[in-house]
């Protein structure tokens, strides 16, 4: 039932929302890459564009198709909560978690309780880079969580050079540093969830780890993000990339906030997009969430989630743009 809901308001009248203006440069940067043309939007890392190119060519050309990869994406971020949760905090933890994140809105206006505006109640159904981003960067975090606790009971990973259990841990390492490689390539801003990975085996005591699955984990982040920038011209795509942002961030981008109109955002100002998008009561059930995680079960986990949370909160206070969508990663 929660499940269905999730699929209800991740796909339900998909295409009725008024796009978004980023949409029709993504989708169409996307259906350029896939003819062959690889020169478009190279200010942003291509696999989510990579994305909404396929899914023009199954779809058809236009926004629409490439909502679906973007509906599909926010939908299975919260399976994988569900399958990563389910084990250290239960079935109903699990539950909660996907189903919240399924259910809550998230919006880029804070009018989006009026239908009338016209404004998105669901940001990630839309053909931007975050949705896809957000997914891949929560399936690495959980992908390393299973690299480090899912070995046999009693063996610790890389208590054996090849045996089952380090192999096993090796195959979530490799997949974890692909799958970051692949929301990095989407949008770069998760390349600071590394931070919450690399800690991993240092809350475990498994210091080993960072000299077996770490070089693993950075080997196949390299392989896949060199898979995909070598289409778009590699180093060359990826400074370009850099120094567009470092200008786009020094120089600001307009933007209204509260109802004024300013050029370089706040380090507050994700906090007000958050409260504008989610409203109050969400708010408000988040933070009495985390003091209750911080208080009734400060693990391993909490301090994982924290990290990764931590970081990101870092990365957006001190950039000078803090578009609407931002905070939704």
């Amino acid at each position: 039932m929660v499940a269905g809901a999730g699929l209800f308001v991740a796909f339900w009248h998909l295409g009725a929302q008024t796009p978004h203006v980023d949409e029709f440069t993504y989708a169409g940067a996307g259906w350029q890459y896939v003819h062959g043309f690889l020169t478009a939007n190279l200010q942003h890392p291509p696999t989510a564009k990579d994305l909404y190119g396929v899914a023009q060519l199954v779809f058809g050309e236009g926004v629409g198709s490439a909502r679906v990869v973007a509906a599909a994406a926010s939908f299975a971020t919260g399976v994988v909560l569900y399958l990563w949760l389910r084990r250290p905090v239960g079935h109903w933890g699990a539950l909660l978690a996907a189903g919240w994140w399924w259910t809550t809105p998230r919006s880029d206006s804070p009018t989006w309780g009026d239908v009338a505006s016209g404004a998105a109640a669901r940001i990630d159904r839309l053909a931007l880079l975050e949705p896809v981003m957000v997914c891949f960067a929560v399936a690495a975090v959980a992908a390393a969580w299973r690299a480090v606790h899912g070995v046999g009971e009693g063996e610790r990973p890389g208590s054996r050079w090849w045996g089952g259990p380090w192999r096993a841990a090796a195959g979530w390492w490799a997949l974890s540093g692909a799958l970051l490689a692949l929301s990095a390539t989407s949008k770069v801003s998760t390349a600071v969830v590394v931070l919450a990975i690399a800690a991993l085996p240092a809350l475990s005591g498994r210091w080993r780890t960072y000299a077996t699955g770490g070089v693993v984990a950075a080997l196949s982040f390299v392989v896949v993000a060199a898979a995909v920038y070598l289409p778009v011209g590699g180093l060359r795509a990826v400074r370009f990339m850099l120094a567009f942002q470092g200008a786009h961030d020094l120089r600001g981008h307009a933007t209204v906030l509260l109802g004024q109109r300013v050029q370089h955002a706040p380090w507050w100002a994700n906090g007000v997009r958050v409260v504008e998008g989610v409203g109050w009561p969400t708010v408000a059930v988040l933070v009495v969430g985390v003091v209750a995680a911080l208080v009734v079960r400060p693990d391993r986990l909490v301090a994982v989630l924290g990290i990764a949370l931590a970081a990101l909160v870092v990365f957006y206070a001190t950039t000078d743009v803090a578009l609407p969508y931002y905070y939704d990663a």
